[in-house]
């Protein structure tokens, strides 16, 4: 397999794809939605590990039309935010155990 083969529709909007929901997770992650890390940082590590992560994913085959392209973004960025918002979730729970272990 070649560069040039990377350059296909499917490979293309899996990458997309990959991205918008790493971006996603990244927006939503309570270390990484704080406002001290940088905008520019993150970006630039969200497009990092998107490439390395995107030899793992399959190429998706879902006709090229904008109705399924909006619809693909749309799921992938709801995923993304219940993952980050339940994470989120997690350590507020954890916190909250442990600023009341804290006065025991």
């Amino acid at each position: 397999m070649t560069w040039f083969d990377l350059i296909s529709e499917e490979f293309v909007f899996s990458f997309f794809l990959l991205f918008t929901r790493i971006t996603a997770i990244f927006a939503t992650m309570p270390f990484f939605s704080h406002q001290s890390f940088n905008m520019q940082a993150k970006a630039a590590f969200a497009f990092y590990l998107t490439v390395i992560l995107f030899p793992f994913v399959d190429p998706t085959q879902v006709e090229i039309e904008i109705t399924s392209i909006l619809l693909a973004l749309f799921s992938e960025i709801v995923l993304a935010v219940i993952a980050g918002l339940s994470i989120t979730i997690v350590f507020m729970i954890l916190m909250y155990a442990a600023e009341v272990m804290s006065f025991i």
